[in-house]
């Protein structure tokens, strides 16, 4: 081979390095987004299960309330005072307790609204 072949095939594999050294640098770019894309899921994995935790313990609490309120309002009808106290204390507690864990308040009432009136009211 003459000098001009080595020429030649010294170009070719220059061009070769330069494509692959390309190659090499998309593959690692590649690599990166695929790390940042996982942890970016990762998260939003975490925070569905977060959201769908504090959903069911809505759902569970709102159910209790309904409980609670039909119960006090068969009590009402059954003119069952002593069973409507305890569901009231009960109500009172549930509220209190919601507002206390949602608000960071003291409780006194719901949505900064007083509910004493449920505690000191008279019973009929």
């Amino acid at each position: 081979m003459d000098s001009e072949g080595y020429d030649v095939v010294e170009f070719i594999l220059r061009l070769a390095e330069v494509e692959m050294g390309k190659q090499r640098e998309k593959t690692t770019e590649m690599a990166e987004q695929l790390s940042a894309d996982r942890a970016a899921m990762e998260a939003k994995e975490n925070e569905v299960s977060m959201l769908m935790a504090e959903k069911d313990e809505m759902l569970a609490v709102t159910m209790t309330v309904d409980k609670l309120l039909a119960d006090f309002l068969e009590a009402d009808d059954n003119k069952n005072f002593d069973a409507q106290r305890a569901l009231e204390n009960e109500i009172v507690a549930l509220m209190n307790r919601d507002a206390d864990s949602s608000t960071g308040g003291s409780g006194d009432g719901v949505n900064g609204e007083n509910i004493g009136y449920l505690e000191n009211g008279d019973s009929e």
